[in-house]
């Protein structure tokens, strides 16, 4: 039998070990879930590079057909052009096979509304309620509609997207980049994307790595960004959906920057606030407000960010993992259009980290906390009594703030996990946080 840590089923869909928790009787079993939630109808489905995508791809095509629905299989695809397809199809929802950051040997099924967003607290609740009871409307053979593999949805992503931006600007000024795909689902839509802006990109094909892992995995990128003598290097998470930097120097940009240098070239625009998750940096402030932006923060998770945006109605919006939102594009991460926003700002003549120079350093340590789900209202309590003259923010969990410094404490949306994350002017000051918030939760552990 699996262990609990084998299997996690969350918002944003079902995660798991392949050909141990995540198996196929199991995706094919919450296609059909999904499938039954959405009432039959188009439904598209695809998946990234990881060689068990095919596997959980084929079996989510079996678990559609089964419940009557008509699946519209896209094949290996990145998440934005998921995204962008189920709309222009005005498909039911969508089903994408990927592995995001998770470590090899895991694998996920993850499910997107109509809109192509990732499912609101509420409809995830739905279908997981629904896949528990295993009771779904099977049709008969004579029932059972052909899978269709429609037209070209990386042109309709492309087209829609150059549409965002001042194409023609970027194309008279011919930027040079490098981008890292890291073996991922994005390399075709990157190409061509730089193509059309009339990019003078040079890719590489690093191995798959720990997106979260930290800056080691763009070393390679920022030694090709030297010696191209580039103006930006674009690494690109395996699923397409974030967006990590490296400047013109070769210096690693923090994955915070993404978020703040996409947020301060679109808010040209004149668009609304910028709508942050509450462990984001307090760079996004810095930066967002030297350009006379408003940032608004929310719970995190993709899901949340999106309901924050439409309720803010925000101009742009992400978490502090190199996601970034654009609402007129697409209804979710999307690290191509991220890319494109900074070759706007470049193409105009402004070195990428310009906008960092000059601004306060941070740090920022984070820690995880074995909870149970019942402890976690009297830990934030414990939290807020021991730091009651602080200020506080209830977003998310329980986030305090003085002049210089930071430290949250949030409950895991998937794990009996209590996430805690400081930020200081250094790392000591903010594993001080990190260690005194710890001491609440479990005295003398």
């Amino acid at each position: 039998m699996a262990t609990p840590l084998q299997l996690k089923i969350g918002l944003s869909g079902v995660r798991g070990v392949v050909g141990e928790a995540l198996s196929p009787q199991l995706v094919t079993k919450f296609a059909a879930a999904f499938g039954t939630w959405c009432s039959g109808g188009p439904i598209v489905v695809a998946g990234d590079t990881r060689a068990s995508s095919e596997m959980i791809r084929q079996a989510a095509l079996a678990g559609l057909l089964s419940v009557g629905c008509t699946p519209l299989d896209l094949g290996t695809q990145p998440t934005p052009v998921v995204q962008h397809a189920i709309r222009r199809w005005r498909a039911r929802g969508g089903l994408i096979a990927t592995g995001g950051s998770q470590p090899e040997g895991w694998n996920s099924l993850r499910f997107r509304g109509a809109d192509g967003a990732t499912l609101p607290p509420g409809q995830a609740a739905e279908l997981i309620d629904l896949y528990h009871q295993g009771v779904f409307p099977r049709v008969d053979a004579a029932a059972i509609a052909p899978v269709q593999t429609p037209g070209d949805a990386v042109e309709a992503y492309l087209d829609a997207l150059l549409g965002q931006v001042d194409a023609a600007s970027i194309w008279t000024a011919a930027v040079p980049l490098v981008i890292d795909t890291y073996g991922g689902a994005g390399r075709e839509v990157a190409e061509r994307l730089c193509a059309a802006l009339g990019c003078r990109a040079t890719f590489l094909d690093s191995p798959p790595g720990d997106e979260d892992a930290g800056p080691e995995l763009r070393e390679p990128l920022a030694t090709a960004v030297r010696a191209h003598q580039a103006a930006l290097g674009a690494g690109l998470a395996a699923g397409g959906d974030r967006l990590l930097l490296v400047a013109a120097d070769g210096g690693i940009l923090p994955a915070d920057a993404t978020l703040a240098l996409v947020a301060r070239a679109w808010l040209r625009r004149g668009r609304g606030p910028v709508v942050v998750n509450a462990a984001a940096s307090r760079l996004v402030d810095d930066v967002v407000g030297a350009a006379g932006g408003e940032v608004r923060r929310c719970q995190g998770g993709e899901a949340q960010v999106c309901e924050a945006l439409q309720a803010h109605g925000g101009a742009v919006g992400g978490e502090g993992n190199g996601g970034v939102i654009l609402p007129t594009l697409n209804p979710g991460r999307d690290g191509f259009a991220a890319l494109a926003v900074l070759l706007e700002a470049v193409a105009r003549g402004e070195a990428l980290d310009a906008p960092l120079r000059g601004l306060p350093r941070y740090a920022m340590v984070r820690r995880s906390l074995t909870v149970g789900p019942r402890e976690v209202p009297g830990i934030l309590r414990r939290v807020r009594q021991r730091y009651r003259d602080v200020p506080h923010d209830l977003t998310d969990g329980v986030r305090l703030v003085w002049p210089d410094r930071w430290v949250l404490a949030r409950p895991s949306n998937s794990q009996a996990l209590l996430r805690v994350v400081a930020e200081a002017p250094d790392e000591p000051a903010a594993a001080a946080l990190v260690r005194e918030l710890a001491e609440i939760v479990h005295p003398g552990g």
